[in-house]
This record gives C-alpha cells, structure tokens and sequence, in this order.
C-alpha cells in the first residue's frame, strides 16, 4: 500500500490521516475534516487533551472519528487507552490500521443520528455509539486521579467537567432502568455533601472546636489504688519509672501493676480534653466539612449493553422516559385512568354532572425533534 505525507496529512489507501502534534493549533473543524487521526503521544497532557475533545465533541463526525497515537511504547493513560482505537510505533505502520478504519467507518455510517429530547438521552446516545462503532460491550468504571469522584467510565464520563462528573453514575442508572444496560458491583464510594466531589480529607478532630491538632496520651488505670489518669501524670522527672500520683507506688509490670484501658486526646487549640473523636471529611474541591454521616453513599458499577442498548445506535434514542414522568402539570396515562375511574363511580353515587378528558402525546420525543 502506497503512503504519502504532506501538510500534516497521510493517504493510505482511501483514507486520509490527519496528524496532530502540539505544535500546530488544531480546531475542531479541522480535526473534523479527515477520515481519522494520529495523535502525536509524545507529550501525555497534549494527548489526553485533543483525545477528550474528540470524544466529548457532540458531532459523530468528530466523536466517533478513528483515533491512533503514534508513541514509541504502549504505555499511556488508562483513560486515554479506553478511548484510542490503537497505537503504532511508527508512520510506516499506518497499513496495518487502515482495516479497522474502514471497519469503523461502516459502523458509522450504519448510526441513525435524531434529535434527542433531554440531555440525558443525547448523553446515552452518544455513549452507546461510541460503544458499538468499535464492537464493545462493557463500560467499566476505572479508578483514575484525575477524575472529580475517583472513579472514571472513559465512553462517559468524557463528556463533563471534573466537578460534574457525579453524573455519569446518575446517568448510567437512568440507562440501567430504561434496560439499556446490565450492571455488576464495583465499589461504593462516599461524596460530598456540598458539591458530589470524591476527595475528602478524613480527620479525627476536637469535638468542641473541630480542630484536628490534638495531642494523643495513654490513659493508666493503677489497680491497688484504682487511679486513672493520663500517662503523664505517672512520669517523673528523674527516671524512666511510672509513680502513681495518688499513692506514690512504682508501677512494674503491665497487666500485674497497671493497664492502658484507653486513650485521651487534648486539643491544641481549646484545651478541651476528650477520649472519643469526631471524624470529619474535608473536601478538597470546595474545601467543605462534612460529617462523615452525612456523606452522600453512591455504588459504582461495571456496565454491560443488552439488546435493546445496541438498538439504540440504529434506531436512535429520542428520550428517556424520566423525562415525561417528570413534566410538571402531566400524569402517566395509567394515573389518568384511575382518577378517570374514581370520578366515574362520583358521578354514579352523586347527581350532578362533570366534563373531563385528555391529551395524550404518543410522540411527544418526535415533536420535540421537529421544534
């Protein structure tokens, strides 16, 4: 197969590369012009920059497009790994990718592209898209430091901001409910209360202050005269023995003379002495302290694509149906019939007479569209 180079850009066969290196800038609309791209992997922060902007793009001209990195080893962002198509070593190996561009690009153009009537329908749909153009079944959370709970679902959680990322759970349940998907147990994760961010800084602090600068000491119960006290209460200035303060006796031997039933913590800041801690969890994003009760419990879940989620990329995925149920002013058309019924059997045991009736919107996904 014949390779040419010019101008950034490769042809190979039918297709045409564009390749990308920092050192030119990059829009949209020209990384959108060819048939796929080689991302120059060389420096990792370019990468996972250009990669996310392709993925999270809302045209699938541009988030579904090929993407290779051109990288002499294979190391690479987890993430970055998930939402490559490849990787090669050199321009030469161009050839042995080409297949699987053409592979995708019948996929793509098997995708049936709508309208969708809510924002979490466009988000499923272009998760499933990216998911079936490239023969997946899973989507799998991967635990990722750069991700605002910890947690990352690459085909997902792309498309928002760290400190939104929280929704990539609510909206993988939607799908879950709507049978799009299966799920298996990962981890559950604890987020705050304040802002749904996953780094929270856990601490034993003064339960008067909230201070977490405290001193920790033993506390010594003597068992001949029962004192209890701190350990340095029984510690003198002379030597490394224990003298109880209350009868002046040498304590010996641990578990004979003496035990340390517990421990008592004095703030640095109150003063306020304390045996039992409270533990608080700052968070790191929007520097909230939260009660570690109060913490917002979430499940992270490992998801695979039934039947009817593949259907989706070729039928399209106007909305869900928690978009409907939570119209304000509407009712689902089985509540209607039952408030129907009740008025029925009024006007039957009442002389009086009543107007009532409704407007269902079979296709209300499809008028969305069309407005």
């Amino acid at each position: 197969m014949k390779l040419t180079v010019e101008n950034n850009m490769l042809k190979a066969g039918p297709f045409e590369f564009g390749i990308v290196s920092k050192s030119e800038n990059w829009s949209n609309e020209r990384l959108q012009y060819f048939d796929a791209l080689i991302v120059d992997g060389a420096n990792t922060d370019f990468l996972r920059e250009i990669v996310f902007r392709i993925r999270k793009h809302h045209n699938p001209e541009l988030y579904l497009k090929p993407v290779f990195v051109l990288k002499s080893t294979s190391s690479t962002d987890l993430v970055v790994n998930e939402l490559i198509d490849g990787i090669i070593v050199s321009l030469e190996q161009v050839e042995m990718v080409v297949e699987k561009v053409r592979t995708i690009h019948l996929k793509m153009n098997e995708i049936v592209t709508v309208k969708s009537a809510s924002f979490e329908a466009e988000i499923i749909n272009k998760m499933i898209n990216l998911l079936t153009t490239r023969d997946k079944k899973d989507i799998k959370a991967i635990p990722y430091v750069k991700s605002g709970i910890g947690y990352f679902y690459p085909e997902l959680s792309v498309n928002f901001a760290s400190m939104d990322e929280f929704n990539a759970i609510r909206i993988l349940k939607i799908a879950e409910n709507e049978g799009l998907f299966t799920s298996m147990f990962n981890e559950r994760i604890y987020l705050c209360t304040n802002c749904s961010g996953g780094y929270l800084n856990y601490r034993e602090v003064c339960p008067q202050c909230n201070s977490s600068h405290s001193k920790t000491e033993d506390l010594v119960h003597h068992f001949p005269c029962a004192y209890v006290g701190p350990i340095n209460d029984f510690k003198n200035t002379i030597d490394d023995a224990l003298n109880c303060p209350k009868c002046n006796k040498t304590l010996r031997h641990i578990g004979v003379d003496y035990d340390k039933p517990s421990v008592l913590h004095t703030c640095q800041k109150c003063s306020h002495q304390f045996q039992d801690s409270h533990v608080k969890a700052k968070c790191i994003s929007c520097l909230f302290d939260n009660d570690v009760e109060t913490l917002v419990s979430k499940e992270i879940r490992d998801y695979r694509i039934t039947r009817k989620g593949i259907s989706v990329s070729y039928n399209g995925y106007i909305s869900t149906s928690m978009a409907s149920d939570e119209e304000p002013g509407t009712v689902k058309s089985d509540v209607f019939t039952i408030m129907l019924n009740y008025e029925i059997e009024r006007l039957r045991q009442n002389d009086y007479v009543c107007n009532i009736g409704f407007v269902l919107l079979a296709n209300d996904g499809e008028i969305y569209s069309l407005i």
